[in-house]
């Protein structure tokens, strides 16, 4: 988001703000961002700068520089660092964002961005270095106008170390870096680029950052955004648990600050965590209110009724209820939003929405149909199970030259008496020509194939009688079946939809062995494959797709391993001990 600041020169600016930055900020800044270390102190001895107790180092589990460990004092965890060791690495950066009221005007609300390094002389006691404060800008919020900041060429100057009790650059000295600290100018846009907010309060980022929202809060106290920001606060708190700082709240501020009147309004229905989703949320768009409106009917784009009033007045509303309550009134299918509420949540119900306008259906008529089918097959989530059907019909009917059979504009079609079943006999429908297409692709790369493992399907002929000798095996109506060739491994891995064919190398040369599990009534469909290890072990046994196989069919792997692979390993111990 970038937008014009006002028309506010520096002078103006400053006098907005006082002289002196409260000490209960400091405090504040320190309590959210200083970090703790536990230093190794020389003498054997360990110092906590988070309780302040000094104690043997002996009592640490690990003791080592650089790696976290426990005050046995506090039971806190924290970096282990060595007092006599270089500070540079120890040091962090913070960008704290403190709100007031204007010394102009009580109706205006500043905000001062103030930049604390914290870094760590080597020495004795590195933990009394005290940090360095500069003024990083300085956020003038009008009512009704927008805002006006200022700011030094350059934001948070990150590359800073610590040399005797001094703060400087890499390369520059500290004189210039105190001037950088003075030489504000008037920013003429504003932008979240400016704010150091993305993913904060991670251990490789330059710069944490920390909003004082108890100064925010009192601060906009009788003022035309107190309202507005009163109502966001549950919101913004509960946002802010899930995913915080992913934007800054000075961007959310310019917002309030430019349209007091309209986000009072929004407020006032009951969109205040929607409101907040979309500052909040990097995935919301803001397309869903008209900001320059003057008035409900401007703002939500079209006139509530008084029943979706009074349900969003009573309940709030969600950013996702309000974004399809607000899709569905575009089409000219309004649903009441309390009756919209209660299917918000259902995966897909946008892909449902889509398919409702691709096909010209009335979303009503759809949701008729699902709530038939869920009695039907007392199955729940049934928007995906429905909107999986569709595109499933429209893959059969573009890619599998099916359309005559399923066509979606045959009614029988679009609304099959048995959701639940019609959408499975898609799937297998799709399975089935995939592995019809990729057979007959295998069978014409057969030839090639052949060709081109021609070398180690010798070594494989060799083992082939030993391999049926050792493991040819059939009980309880299943049959263990040794892979007639290497090029046979292939063709299982596209049946059976598994990583088989990428096992020939191994398997000419010994190192695995590869089985498969057949039906004695069905040798020619395959059905299970299992992976045998050079010490006669089962490494994995798996049905098509990797999934399990079904009980009977474990229970014939255990058989098999009992009479055919245990006696083989016993075999194998007992020539080990001869040798």
């Amino acid at each position: 988001m970038r937008v014009k600041t006002l028309n506010m020169e520096l002078p103006e600016i400053q006098s907005h703000f006082s002289e002196d930055i409260p000490k209960e900020w400091l405090e504040r800044i320190d309590e959210a961002c200083r970090p703790h270390y536990i230093w190794l102190l020389r003498g054997g001895e360990a110092y906590c700068d988070y309780c302040g107790s000094k104690f043997s180092a002996s009592r640490l589990k690990e003791k080592v520089h650089n790696k976290r460990d426990t005050c046995p004092c506090c039971t806190k965890n924290f970096i282990v660092r060595k007092a006599w060791v270089g500070q540079n690495s120890a040091k962090r950066n913070a960008l704290s964002y403190h709100f007031a009221k204007s010394k102009v005007n009580p109706d205006i609300i500043t905000c001062t961005a103030i930049f604390s390094c914290y870094g760590y002389e080597t020495c004795e006691a590195p933990w009394r270095t005290k940090p360095l404060r500069l003024i990083d800008a300085l956020y003038v919020f009008v009512p009704g106008k927008g805002v006006a900041y200022a700011s030094p060429w350059k934001l948070y100057p990150y590359d800073i170390r610590v040399e005797d009790g001094c703060y400087f650059y890499r390369t520059i000295n500290s004189t210039l870096m105190y001037k950088h600290a003075m030489c504000f100018a008037v920013r003429r846009s504003f932008s979240a680029r400016d704010c150091v907010y993305d993913n904060v309060w991670k251990e490789s980022h330059a710069v944490y950052s920390h909003d004082d929202y108890e100064s925010l809060y009192d601060a906009v106290q009788n003022t035309p955004l107190g309202y507005t920001v009163e109502a966001f606060r549950n919101a913004l708190d509960d946002a802010l648990a899930i995913s915080p700082y992913r934007r800054p709240l000075v961007e959310m501020m310019e917002r309030l600050a430019r349209y007091p009147r309209q986000f009072e309004i929004v407020a006032k229905m009951g969109f205040s965590d929607a409101i907040v989703e979309i500052f909040y949320n990097k995935y919301a768009s803001n397309h869903l209110i008209n900001l320059r409106g003057n008035n409900v009917a401007q703002i939500f784009k079209g006139q509530l009724t008084k029943e979706d009033k009074r349900y969003f007045f009573e309940n709030g509303g969600t950013y996702s209820l309000f974004e399809i309550w607000q899709e569905l009134r575009r089409m000219g299918q309004p649903i009441p939003a309390e009756a919209l509420s209660k299917i918000c949540n259902e995966p897909y119900l946008m892909t449902v929405i889509d398919i409702a306008a691709k096909y010209s259906i009335k979303i009503k008529k759809i949701m008729s149909y699902i709530a038939k089918q869920q009695k039907l097959c007392k199955e729940q989530r049934l928007f995906m199970t429905y909107a999986d059907y569709i595109r499933d019909c429209e893959n059969l009917a573009e890619n599998y030259n099916m359309g005559h059979i399923y066509n979606l504009s045959n009614k029988a079609i679009l609304f099959p008496q048995n959701l639940v079943q019609a959408h499975q006999a898609t799937i297998e429908l799709i399975n089935m020509e995939r592995d019809r297409r990729a057979m007959l692709d295998f069978e014409k790369r057969k030839d090639k194939m052949a060709k081109e493992l021609s070398g180690i399907e010798k070594k494989y002929k060799k083992l082939l009688p030993k391999l049926k000798k050792k493991y040819s095996y059939q009980a309880d109506g299943y049959v263990i079946v040794i892979p007639p060739n290497l090029i046979d491994l292939h063709r299982e891995g596209i049946a059976m939809h598994n990583c088989v064919g990428g096992y020939k190398e191994r398997v000419a040369s010994g190192s695995t062995q590869v089985v498969y599990i057949r039906k004695l009534d069905d040798m020619d469909k395959s059905f299970g494959t299992m992976e045998i290890s050079i010490k006669e072990t089962i490494i994995q046994a798996r049905g098509k797709y990797n999934k399990d196989l079904p009980e009977d069919a474990e229970a014939f792997v255990k058989k098999f391993e009992h009479e055919v692979l245990e006696p083989l390993r016993t075999i194998a111990i007992s020539l080990d001990g001869v040798a």
